[in-house]
């Protein structure tokens, strides 16, 4: 038995079980909308996120170059001096990022002051850090406001960016080492993630 049986110029259609006639009208098509609903992944990609962070930390922490030197420096405005410095240092070819305090006032500004600054630049031995120093005039001392560092991974170095003249490390490198300062170093940190997650 066939199921169009009863079929009345499309307005009706009569089924053999049980026998009824349904009528059939065109509904005039409404704009196609997509219900809001709560996706449970999008919850679990911000924890994802969250445990990749901190485990990124933990790592980058015990990872960190052990050689450094620190520079004397006289500059009123840290970010100004530094970006004066970085064009030296560009001139001669040298590579470097900041890190820390002084990249994340220019990522994502929150401390009220900045007294140290924290470079990575392109030299792996006291001689090679003393030799980028002398670049830019600078002399080693010890307690100054300038901390030179090797680049901890090549990774750190390739993704660097530039920010209002500021050569500046990948943010999660930035985040890692703002945790070492402390209890504002840890606000600022939070700022600064805060600040990633709303772009």
């Amino acid at each position: 038995m066939s199921l169009a049986r009863g079929r009345h110029a499309g307005h009706s259609r009569c089924w053999p079980w049980p026998r009824r006639c349904f009528a059939t009208r065109r509904r005039p098509s409404l704009p196609h909308r997509r219900p809001q609903v709560f996706r449970p992944e999008a919850a679990r990609h911000t924890a994802n996120s969250d445990q990749l962070l901190d485990a990124y930390a933990a790592a980058a922490t015990t990872m960190a170059p052990a050689t450094s030197l620190t520079v004397g420096v006289t500059w009123r405005d840290m970010v100004s001096g530094l970006t004066d410095t970085g064009r030296r240092w560009e001139k001669a070819g040298v590579a470097w990022s900041a890190t820390g305090a002084v990249a994340a006032s220019v990522i994502a500004p929150y401390l009220s002051s900045v007294n140290v600054v924290e470079v990575y630049v392109g030299a792996k031995t006291i001689a090679g850090l003393e030799a980028v120093a002398a670049e830019a005039e600078l002399r080693p001392i010890a307690g100054g406001r300038l901390t030179l560092r090797p680049f901890p991974t090549v990774t750190a170095r390739r993704l660097a960016s530039e920010m209002a003249g500021v050569h500046v490390a990948p943010w999660p490198r930035v985040y890692v080492d703002l945790r070492t300062f402390g209890v504002r170093g840890e606000e600022a940190a939070e700022h600064l993630l805060e600040v990633i997650r709303g772009r």
